[in-house]
């Protein structure tokens, strides 16, 4: 299956009957076609889900052997030393015994001859008895905290580390027929016209998508790796005007066409003609309590047009493709990154606002 596409659900429904919006037996194939629908989606997002957990669970068995081969590692090391340890010791033993038995048999042989060699036997017990310093037998246990310490936050901040989040997610059932969407529900790209029932939240009239969240308050940023696609359009809906059937009456947002860059709104469009370079990853920034939508090209850190208006509905993510490669949304990591140009105006800024507090 290619993303989320459909190939195994009937047809659309007949026309409606003249006479009335629908007829017995086209509200009878809608059904049909729904609860079609409806067990293909449950099916493939059933696998899905197995799918991901497959994934959690072989990263934790993973880290788990990782973990215990560290610990045996360290057993086997300090294991060796003390083994070496025992052998020294059991040296130093034997030749203390040896020593003694030597002094012993000296005493035994020629007094005279020990009264005058003591100092020498004397020096020669002293350092046989001299044994290694007790400090170096520190740290020959097996060190506990470094393996258990914190261990379910360590693992949990290095799966983290290995899995992406987006701020936006895609909603599969606004998606036009002629729309894919990758597994993740993280890209969009154009293709086959699709067999998808006409449910109230599809667009059919649009070739867009929604993402599955709206928002009424709030700061919400995103960035969109649009890439060399030719026509694409990035904004916001209107939650209101999209169960109409009306969504350009409550669209905001910036497209590339054949006739370049330009920006529309319920009641303009207008074109962009300060985009001279070709955008590639665009950032969309709504912040709902100033009621602006802003864009920005995000390699640069250029602003490319901001809309200001009073928000009356919940605001939906609105991705248009018009091309056969993916227009995708970036990971959150990505989107919390300050682009160059703004960062180098903000260390401008501060460098003034430092330098005038210094004069005063």
């Amino acid at each position: 299956m290619d993303g989320w596409s459909y190939k195994t659900v009937k047809s659309h429904p007949p026309a409606a009957h003249p006479n009335c919006q629908f007829s017995k037996t086209d509200v009878k194939e809608r059904v049909e076609h729904m609860l079609d629908h409806v067990k293909v989606q449950a099916e493939h997002t059933e696998g899905r889900i197995t799918e991901t957990f497959q994934k959690l669970h072989w990263f934790l068995q993973e880290e788990e052997k990782a973990r215990v081969s560290a610990l045996r590692r360290e057993e086997k090391i300090k294991s060796k030393r003390m083994r070496r340890n025992m052998e020294d010791l059991r040296g130093a033993i034997g030749a203390l015994s040896n020593t003694i038995r030597a002094t012993e048999q000296e005493v035994r042989g020629n007094n005279v001859s020990f009264l005058r060699n003591y100092r020498t036997a004397e020096t020669r017990i002293q350092e046989s008895l001299r044994l290694d310093d007790p400090q170096e037998f520190f740290g020959d246990l097996i060190d506990v905290p470094k393996h258990l310490g914190n261990l379910s936050s360590l693992t949990w901040t290095k799966m983290k580390e290995t899995i992406s989040s987006t701020p936006v997610i895609l909603d599969p059932n606004t998606a036009h027929p002629h729309l894919v969407l990758s597994e993740d529900l993280t890209s969009v790209r154009y293709g086959k016209r699709q067999k998808v029932p006409k449910n109230p939240e599809r667009v059919d009239y649009y070739r867009c998508v929604l993402g599955s969240e709206g928002f009424r308050s709030g700061s919400h940023l995103w960035d969109v790796d649009v890439g060399d696609n030719s026509h694409w359009g990035l904004g916001m809906a209107a939650w209101l005007d999209y169960r109409k059937k009306d969504i350009r009456s409550g669209l905001w947002m910036i497209k590339l066409e054949r006739d370049g860059y330009s920006a529309m709104s319920p009641s303009d469009k207008t074109r962009l003609p300060q985009v001279r370079r070709r955008l590639r990853k665009v950032r969309v920034h709504l912040r709902c309590g100033r009621g602006t939508l802003s864009f920005f090209d995000l390699e640069s850190g250029a602003h490319i047009h901001t809309f200001t208006f009073i928000f009356k509905n919940t605001l939906y993510p609105y991705f248009s493709n018009g091309n056969r490669s993916p227009l995708r949304v970036l990971p959150a990591s990505s989107s919390t990154k300050i682009p160059p140009l703004i960062l180098m105006v903000l260390l401008l800024t501060m460098a003034v606002l430092l330098s005038a507090l210094i004069m005063i």
